[in-house]
């Protein structure tokens, strides 16, 4: 049975005293960027001169909106480490993730802050070392939020402990229309949480984003994309060509103060891999919700169950509608290799119209057996990568929408035949084109 760290030995917090300042301070819903304290960025250099992102920020202790919409570079390259907000909320609003990259140029973290919403910008190349690492390019000891802004290539190395190889934050993370990829977690001699995204309580969420090719190692090494605490949720989101020991792309967990919810609504977990057990999703005394997903082509190495794992005590359920998990490897085969719980606690399985290719204890029915013959993943429209369905899968017109989407991963119609699709994939009757747009 994977084995997951100590909860609180990032922070030390009471349970009671964690769980207030988790009401006092985390907000329902991000607010949107801007404010009446608006500073403006007029340079690209990193010397400490008046309108360079350093100072802007130093001139705002209070937090506020630092718009940098206006620079004509490409890149501000860091040059004296961190940017430092002293625990203070800032909004950055950038030209666009394309346009305008922050670079930690491998000297240290790039943002330490209380809580940072992220706009139209790219975060790059952050390192941070240490006895315990936190947050290669980001550290916020509430939360972060990005839209339409990638953090990316960023790196984390402890000595005995470490998480969040691009973001660690206290709370939350927010993704909409954003990317999290390519960055690196290491701990030497400890436990290591979150390749990509490592957050100690609350939240994590991706809406429309992309988590992928993140990298955790440690003993052990949990979550190569995500590692979540509390509630995590994907949404229309692409999770894939993650690495860990446990949870190769995602790991979630209940809280002190809350229950342990892991929900893939019209989202695509594929080619992670679990170095140990769950290549895709690992739920440690978590409720699981997948719904018109697909979980397919993810690996468990030397352990069992390249799909999802259910495991940890508790009495926690599971709800599969109408997605695929089908295609994922195992080495061990006393699990089935698409879904199954190594505890003895059996979950309560609900749901049905769901396909997969590895039949094991886990199984709503009614169900699907057989290949669902996938497509690789590539841009099949909209601005996640998917697995589009031949014309032959047993997934179409085979499925159903009773959580009532409108639409399919790539936002176009979520019921396009007689029946909806199963999967996160809805075959369109007209063509998609190369370049990912109807």
């Amino acid at each position: 049975m994977p084995t997951t760290p100590n909860a609180v030995q990032t922070l030390r917090l009471s349970p009671i005293a964690m769980g207030l300042a988790a009401l006092l301070l985390i907000p329902s819903a991000p607010a949107a960027p801007g404010g009446s304290d608006v500073f403006v960025v007029t340079s690209c250099a990193d010397d400490g001169s008046d309108g360079t992102l350093r100072s802007v920020v130093a001139s705002a202790p209070g937090g506020g909106t630092i718009d940098l919409r206006g620079l004509t570079c490409s890149t501000i390259t860091l040059q004296t480490g961190a940017i430092d907000s002293h625990f203070q909320a800032l909004t950055l609003l950038g030209p666009g993730a394309d346009r305008l990259t922050i670079d930690g140029n491998d000297l240290d973290r790039v943002f330490e802050v209380g809580s940072i919403t992220i706009d139209g910008l790219t975060v790059t190349h952050g390192r941070v070392t240490g006895d315990s690492a936190r947050g290669g390019c980001i550290e916020a000891s509430l939360g972060v939020v990005l839209r339409s802004a990638r953090v990316v290539s960023c790196g984390a190395y402890g000595t005995q402990s470490a998480i969040g190889g691009g973001i660690f934050a206290g709370y939350y993370v927010d993704l909409y229309s954003s990317t999290v990829s390519d960055n690196t977690l290491v701990a030497t001699a400890g436990y290591a949480r979150g390749g990509g995204i490592g957050t100690t309580y609350s939240r994590v969420t991706a809406d429309f984003s992309t988590i992928s090719g993140n990298v955790a190692t440690g003993t052990p090494a949990s979550g190569g994309g995500v590692f979540a605490m509390g509630f995590s949720e994907a949404t229309n989101s692409t999770i894939d060509n993650n690495v860990a020991d446990i949870g190769g792309g995602w790991f979630c967990e209940q809280t002190f103060f809350s229950s342990g919810v892991c929900r893939f609504f019209d989202s695509t977990v594929s080619g992670n891999t679990a170095r140990d057990s769950g290549g895709g999703l690992v739920a440690y005394r978590a409720n699981i919700d997948i719904r018109n997903s697909t979980f397919a082509l993810n690996a468990a190495e030397t352990g069992h169950v390249g799909g999802v794992l259910k495991s940890g005590p508790g009495d926690f359920d599971i709800t599969l509608q109408s997605s695929i998990l089908a295609n994922n490897t195992a080495a061990g085969t006393d699990l089935a290799a698409d879904i199954d719980t190594d505890t003895g606690d059996f979950p309560v399985v609900t749901g049905g119209d769901d396909l997969m290719t590895s039949v094991g204890r886990i199984q709503p029915f009614p169900i699907v057996s057989g290949d669902p013959k996938l497509e690789p993943l590539a841009y099949n429209g909209g601005p996640t990568r998917t697995h589009a369905l031949t014309q032959s899968s047993p997934a179409i017109d085979a499925g159903n929408n009773v959580a009532a989407f409108e639409i399919d991963q790539r936002g176009s119609a979520r019921v396009a035949g007689s029946a909806p699709d199963i999967g996160a994939y809805e075959l369109q009757p007209d063509k998609i084109f190369a370049n990912g747009f109807e």
